[in-house]
This record gives structure tokens, sequence and C-alpha cells, in this order.
């Protein structure tokens, strides 16, 4: 194995790794909730200041990272210029979610965080970092990728500078379906065989290196019930916001 097969993840020299809910996978799975909740308690008991300082340092971060990834990538010729433009959901949310924050898109924003969330949780759930034996330099580079994309809403929710409304479960409901379209139509211009955002198949290994095909027509099977769980934890989110401040509003209507 030289640096190069490390770096770049090149499976034959790195060979067949443990794969889905393998054990090192229900520790990952472990790890990222832990994460979750750290990015939780950080946004809800640290100064405001100092968490939007994080998330802003995150942002620039994850632009200048996946810049540079995709750069690499082609200068080495491990992928041609089709492979610069980003189809996989966290590839785009790396790049939307800062732009949005950086920008102060108070429209754009939410729908596009909640979609980086989606793309996380899948990428967590569907262990493909486990294909190979050891675990590349690109695939240490993609799972801190992959926490900070639903790190940084989860820190926001949690200070208060990510207020949800009722509608923004339209806003997200709407994204995820542009996005997917997106991914749909790179995997029919470029390929079945890239299987962007998992909508070709659900990208889950097993050891021997076999895809498992858990439910037929994985499109609806896995962003079906991705998509009616996070559209409904912001509705139901947005709900107990718009009810506070309506129930404010009333309050010093009656002061007054």
């Amino acid at each position: 194995m030289t640096f190069a097969d490390w770096f770049f993840g090149h499976h034959e020299a790195l060979g067949q790794g443990p794969g889905t809910f393998s054990v090192y996978h229900y520790c990952f799975i472990g790890f990222c909730c832990v994460v979750a909740i750290l990015a939780f308690i950080y946004g809800k008991y640290r100064n405001r200041e100092r968490t939007e300082l994080f998330v802003k340092a995150s942002c620039i971060y994850l632009l200048i990272d996946r810049t540079i990834r995709i750069m690499l990538l082609f200068a080495a010729g491990e992928i041609d210029w089709t492979g610069l433009i980003p189809f996989h959901l966290c590839h785009i949310s790396a790049y939307l979610i800062p732009i949005c924050y950086l920008c102060r898109s108070k429209i754009a924003f939410p729908g596009v965080a909640f979609c980086g969330m989606a793309g996380g949780f899948l990428t967590v759930s569907f262990g493909d970092y486990f294909e190979r034996a050891v675990p590349s330099f690109m695939d240490i580079e993609s799972i801190i990728m992959h926490l900070l994309i639903y790190s940084i809403p989860i820190i926001l929710l949690a200070n208060g500078s990510l207020r949800l409304k009722k509608r923004d479960a339209l806003g997200f409901w709407c994204t995820i379906h542009i996005l997917a379209s997106w991914g749909l139509l790179g995997n029919y211009w470029l390929g079945r065989e890239n299987n962007f955002m998992y909508l070709m198949n659900n990208g889950m290994i097993l050891k021997d290196g076999t895809n498992i095909a858990l439910f037929p027509g994985h499109f609806i099977s896995t962003y079906g019930f991705i998509i009616a769980c996070i559209t409904l934890l912001v509705y139901f989110i947005g709900l107990k916001n718009d009810w506070q401040d309506e129930h404010n509003k009333v309050k010093v209507n009656t002061t007054v």
C-alpha cells in the first residue's frame, strides 16, 4: 500500500472492510449520536458569540476543504471534469450551508440546513466508510465534513439563531426534492453506477462486498422515510415557535 493508495482510498490496496452493520459501523453510529448531543449542549450552554464564531469558522473550513478536495482528485486523475460538479447531497450541502449562512439568507438557510442533516444521517446509517479495511485520508476528511453539516444546524437551533417557522417544513420539502432531482439528473447523465444521493441503491455494503438490497424502490424507502421524519420535525418545532411568538404577542398586548 502506497501513500497515494491510502490518501485517495484505492479499494484494491486497502482491502475489503467489515461492511455495513459491523461492530465498527455500530460504534460509528454511536459516536455520531454523541457528537450530535455535544453539538446541542455546546450551542445551548456556551456563549452565543462563541458558538457563532465556531459556526462561521466551520463554514469557511467547509468551503476551502471541499474545493481543495475536488481539485486534488482532479489533478491526480482520480476524477474527470464531471467529478468537479457536486451531485451528492452532502457535497452540495457542504457548499450551500456555508454560503447561505455567511450570506445571512434567512429564507434559504433552514431548508438547506436540514437537507445537510438528512445527508449526514443517511451516510451515517448506510456505513459506506466501512467498505475498506483501512480508512483512507479521504474517508477521514469526509467524516469530518459530514459531522459538521449536521452539527452546524443543531448548534444554531440550540443557541436560538435558527428559529424555525411552520413554513420552513415546506421549504425543506421543496429543497430536498429539488436537490434529489439534481442528483437523479447526474445519475442518468453520468451513469447509474455513480449512485448520487443513493438514488439507485441504498449503498449498504456487506463484508463480502455485496450490496444489501433491503427495500424495493430505494428512492421511496430511504428518502420517503427521511423526508417524512425531518419534515415533521421541522413542522412541530416551527409550530411550537409560532405558538410561543403568538402567546408572547398576546401577553404584551394585555400588559399594555
